[in-house]
């Protein structure tokens, strides 16, 4: 089985459907390793907004847990 640096096992390989990680060798590579391999969205606009948001919402939290004035929020 396919080890990294840290000698962990590779259980999942997560891709954006492009074509170099399609080919019969790494086909083959997922099954003798048991890889499941996950095909997600290509990347859109959307998520990096969403990511943002995500990080505005954290900024938020934490200032507001901290006790510091509302003017202080974005």
């Amino acid at each position: 089985m396919k080890e990294n640096q840290k000698e962990m096992k590779m259980k999942n390989l997560k891709s954006d459907r492009g074509d170099e990680y399609f080919s019969r060798e790494f086909s083959t590579l997922y099954e003798e390793n048991k890889i499941i391999h996950q095909m997600i969205t290509p990347y859109t606009p959307q998520h990096s907004e969403k990511k943002n948001r995500i990080l505005m919402d954290m900024v938020n939290v934490m200032l507001l847990n901290a006790k510091l004035p509302n003017n202080f929020l974005g």
